[in-house]
């Protein structure tokens, strides 16, 4: 509390303890969501009561159901809406790397995309079990939610939607 306190004198700032009345009192146009996955679907709800438009940082939730609730509500602000904004944050579309690879292919220079081969997560550091990443409960769906999804959203804004997966383990 002490912190925030502060920061919000040093910077002239409203400071909240709770995201709902910060949601609700501030006449920000915009909720950037960024926390761990359990959370998300609260805050997102709450903004989209409030009219807010929101970025939220992936996933959208810890499983389906918690995502298709949050869509479900943005569809029918939309009816209501037509102009709230809803985006995630997919973090490699910022890669130098990968917007040069994206730059050549929309001209042409490396050809088409035929089949993609994806390898990817974490290394397995020494105490990685004990993270919120590897609690079901914070986290939710494992290594597929938590980076898999970076590897679809790479897939999906190189190539378009996928039509067909074949996976090993």
């Amino acid at each position: 509390n002490l912190i925030g306190k502060r920061f919000s004198q040093d910077f002239n700032c409203d400071y909240y303890k709770d995201y709902s009345e910060a949601i609700a009192k501030s006449n920000a146009d915009v909720v950037i969501i960024s926390v761990i996955n359990k959370f998300i679907k609260e805050i997102a709800i709450e903004a989209l009561k409030n009219n807010k438009h929101i970025l939220v940082e992936k996933p959208l939730g810890r499983n389906y159901s918690e995502a298709q609730q949050i869509v479900d509500l943005y569809l029918n602000k939309c009816l209501e809406n037509p102009n709230p904004k809803f985006k995630m944050g997919f973090n490699h579309r910022f890669h130098p790397a990968l917007w040069e690879a994206k730059k050549l292919l929309s001209i042409n220079k490396i050809g088409k995309i035929f089949s993609i081969r994806a390898r990817y997560g974490h290394g397995g550091r020494i105490g990685m079990e004990n993270e919120w990443r590897a609690s079901k409960e914070l986290c939710g769906g494992g290594e597929l939610l938590d980076q898999g999804v970076h590897i679809i959203d790479l897939i999906r804004w190189f190539s378009g939607e996928i039509t067909s997966v074949y996976g090993t383990i």
